[in-house]
């Protein structure tokens, strides 16, 4: 385990959540600082099958994308998104990046957020020329800020990256995007329940967040954050408020 686990292995987890605020409170305002301040409403796409452009969401909005997801983005007319964020381990090593970089060749994002799990996870910005990719600024985020983050629009500790306990970056983008300002945040392309990604029917990757996502999902609805799914099927398995083209009241 990480030393922050080591330290906090032994609180319950709203506990948890708020030591990783606390201790790291200086540091955690020091790596968000250069992300871009949100004032509108953000639409947040994942790569579930069976997305679509929500009701009343126009190109104006703020888009916020994970790993290749701004491929489904391009089908709802957006060009480049505002903020990506990428998971680096899973961008420049292993199967995962035979997959999404052919995808993403000859595409651009405004602002890229690299997820740190370790040392070696760093630098991903010397990986992008070779890869066809840019981005004009990019951010770094390591696990304990990504786990502040969470902690804070959900009072749970849920900072794995891994294991069925942690929070997906999907969900991490919803919940980023709430604390840069973001009202409302509507996201599409999300799913507990269909494997795989819209962009290769062919593979059938599964949800290893589920737990986390779920515990996620429960919390924002229960503190009445103003995020939204625009899909039906995952408003009803994750509990979030349907989007239907306006902000409930």
């Amino acid at each position: 385990m990480r030393s922050f686990d080591r330290l906090a292995a032994g609180f319950a987890p709203r506990t948890r959540a708020r030591l990783i605020l606390t201790l790291g409170q200086r540091h955690y305002r020091k790596v968000l600082a250069p992300l871009p301040k949100i004032d509108g409403p953000v639409l947040v796409v994942g790569s579930a099958p069976q997305s679509s452009l929500p009701v009343g969401v126009t190109l104006e909005w703020f888009l916020v994308s994970i790993n290749a997801s701004q491929t489904v983005a391009s089908e709802f007319g957006f060009v480049e998104p505002d903020l990506t964020i990428f998971r680096d381990s899973l961008m420049i090593r292993g199967d995962y990046q035979d997959m999404m970089w052919p995808l993403l060749a000859g595409r651009r994002t405004k602002h890229l957020i690299s997820i740190i799990g370790s040392a070696s996870d760093r630098n991903l910005a010397a990986h992008l020329p070779e890869k066809n990719y840019q981005a004009d600024q990019i951010t770094e985020i390591g696990r304990n800020v990504r786990g502040a983050v969470i902690a804070e629009a959900t009072g749970r500790y849920l900072a794995t990256l891994s294991g069925h306990d942690g929070v997906s970056n999907g969900i991490f983008a919803i919940l980023l995007a709430y604390k840069l300002g973001a009202s409302p945040v509507v996201a599409t392309g999300f799913s507990f329940s269909r494997a795989g990604w819209k962009q290769r029917p062919d593979i059938k990757a599964t949800r290893p967040h589920l737990i986390g996502d779920t515990i996620a999902c429960q919390m924002i609805r229960e503190r009445n954050l103003p995020i939204y799914a625009a899909d039906p099927t995952f408003a009803e398995e994750s509990g979030l408020r349907h989007w239907t083209g306006t902000p409930a009241i």
